[in-house]
């Protein structure tokens, strides 16, 4: 099996990157706004009768609306505008779609990645092949006495041995 090399990226790449992403937040954010999809309500719920006790104001709440310079006729159509929770229900289903739709594509191409870099760390127990994780082992373990460092190996590789008969049962090989 070939080795895996991740892909590198350049400077002006990376660079380019982080514009695409800032420009999509940017237009991810501000869209919506434009089209009218979020941000305050469009209808205002109009009353034959505008005084403060009809738009449900106080006599301190209105006194504070004069202060700031309202009248109960300015200070209507800011108080009447309320927002109005209506649920598009096909627009709901198809962005559930999309979300469900993005994290399988996710989850699967995750999955074949990780299952590379399994299949590359991870050596034959051919003769004369020497495990990448043994000799690891041994080298960081080189200040203690050979018995530790020798039962420490034989550990960490019951411990592969077990990883990779895992492994091999996901992937649907019988060991």
């Amino acid at each position: 099996m070939a080795r895996y090399t991740p892909p590198e990226q350049s400077k002006a790449g990376q660079v380019f990157d982080i514009a695409v992403v800032v420009v999509a937040i940017f237009v991810a954010l501000w869209l919506p706004l434009k089209l009218g999809l979020a941000g305050a309500a469009k209808s205002i719920d109009a009353l034959d009768a505008k005084t403060w006790e009809a738009l449900g104001q106080n006599p301190t709440m209105a006194s504070i609306w004069e202060k700031l310079g309202y009248t109960p006729e300015t200070a209507h159509d800011i108080i009447q505008n309320r927002f109005h929770y209506i649920i598009d229900w096909p627009t709901l289903i198809i962005m559930a779609a999309v979300l469900i739709g993005y994290f399988i594509f996710l989850f699967r191409a995750s999955d074949r990645e990780y299952r590379d870099v399994i299949n590359e760390n991870s050596t034959t127990n051919k003769p004369g092949k020497h495990r990448h994780v043994g000799g690891t082992l041994l080298r960081m373990l080189g200040h203690l006495d050979r018995a530790r460092a020798v039962d420490a190996l034989r550990l960490v590789q019951d411990r592969h041995d077990l990883f990779r008969r895992r492994a091999d049962l996901v992937q649907g090989r019988r060991t």
